[in-house]
C-alpha cells in the first residue's frame, strides 16, 4: 500500500562510502516522492537545492525558512532557552513559537511538520503548546545547562554548517570543540578543509580533536582568517575539555559546541 503523505527534509553529501554519489542519494530519497499516488501530497524542503531541482509528479507542498515557499520559518532568534521563529502559512496567516529546539536545520524540520499537520487541520494556534514542550534528541544540537551545546552524534558537511550558523549566532564567547567529519570517502579531507574555513567566521575559540584528524580542519580554519593563537590541537576529549576550561573569558557567557563524536580508531 502506498502511503498517501511523504515528506523529504534533506539531501546532502552523508554516507557517500555507501551511495557512491549525491545523484544517487537523491535518487533514494524521491523513491518516497514517487510512491504518492497523485491525489497525495509531498512536503519538500524548499531551502535544499538538490530537493528544488526535482520534479515530482504528486501534489507539492513547500516548506522554508530561506527563501519563498508555501509554508515559511523566518524572523529566527535564538538564546539560552532555544529558538523562537514566526510560522506564516500560504493564506497568510502568521504565528510565533518558541521551542527548546536549536537550529535552523530543525526549525527546518519543524516546519515540514507544521505543514503536515496545518493541511490536515491543526490550526496555527494550536500548535504553540506541542512546539514549545519539544525536547532536544541526545546529541543532536542538546543545550546543556552548563553553557555547552551537544551535537556529538556523527555529523555530515550540513548538519556541521547548522551547527556553526547556531553557534554564531549566540552573544557569547562561542568555542568550537570538534574532531571533524568522518566516513566521507575521498571526498572527506576536502570536506572538512571547507568547513574549517566556514567555522573561522561562526566561532572565537576552536579545540580541534585527534592529531590524524586535525590538519584539514586547521587548514581550512587558517585559510578563512582564524587566528593561529586561538586554535588548538588537542589529542584526547578530555584535552580539548581541559583546555576549554582554561580559556579567558573576559567577562563573557560562554557557549561551546561539540561537534560530531571521535570513535578510538580515528584518533
Amino acid at each position: 500500500m502506498h502511503p498517501q503523505y511523504g515528506v523529504i527534509t534533506s539531501i546532502g553529501e552523508a554516507h557517500l562510502e555507501t551511495f557512491g554519489s549525491v545523484d544517487n542519494i537523491v535518487a533514494t530519497k524521491f523513491e518516497l516522492a514517487d510512491a504518492i499516488p497523485a491525489d497525495g501530497t509531498v512536503f519538500l524542503n524548499w531551502d535544499n537545492p538538490y530537493i528544488r531541482a526535482r520534479a515530482v509528479a504528486a501534489q507539492t507542498v513547500s516548506y522554508s525558512t530561506d527563501v519563498q515557499a508555501d509554508y515559511r520559518a523566518g524572523e529566527i532568534t535564538v538564546d539560552s532557552h532555544g529558538c523562537q521563529f514566526t510560522l506564516t502559512a500560504p493564506d497568510g496567516e502568521s504565528c510565533r513559537y518558541t521551542t527548546r529546539l536549536l537550529g535552523v536545520h530543525n526549525i527546518q524540520n519543524l516546519a515540514g511538520c507544521m505543514a503536515v499537520a496545518h493541511k490536515l487541520g491543526v490550526s496555527l494556534k494550536d500548535m504553540v503548546y506541542p512546539v514549545r514542550m519539544l525536547k532536544p534528541v541526545e546529541h543532536r544540537l542538546q543545550l546543556l545547562p552548563n553553557g555547552y551545546i551537544d551535537d556529538a552524534y556523527n555529523s555530515n558537511p550540513a548538519g556541521f554548517r547548522s551547527a556553526l550558523d547556531t553557534l554564531a549566532a549566540f552573544d557569547a564567547q562561542r568555542v568550537l570543540v570538534t574532531p571533524g567529519m568522518v566516513e566521507l570517502g575521498e571526498r572527506q579531507d576536502a570536506l572538512n578543509r571547507e568547513l574549517g574555513e566556514y567555522a573561522a567566521t561562526r566561532c572565537d575559540w576552536a579545540v580541534l580533536v585527534g592529531e590524524k584528524q586535525a590538519p584539514p580542519l586547521k587548514e581550512g580554519l587558517l585559510a578563512g582568517g582564524f587566528p593561529e593563537e586561538r586554535l588548538f590541537v588537542a589529542a584526547t576529549i578530555q584535552e580539548a575539555l581541559a583546555l576549554v576550561g582554561g580559556l579567558p573569558t573576559d567577562g563573557q557567557a560562554r557557549i561551546v559546541l561539540l561537534e560530531n563524536d571521535l570513535p578510538d580508531n580515528f584518533i
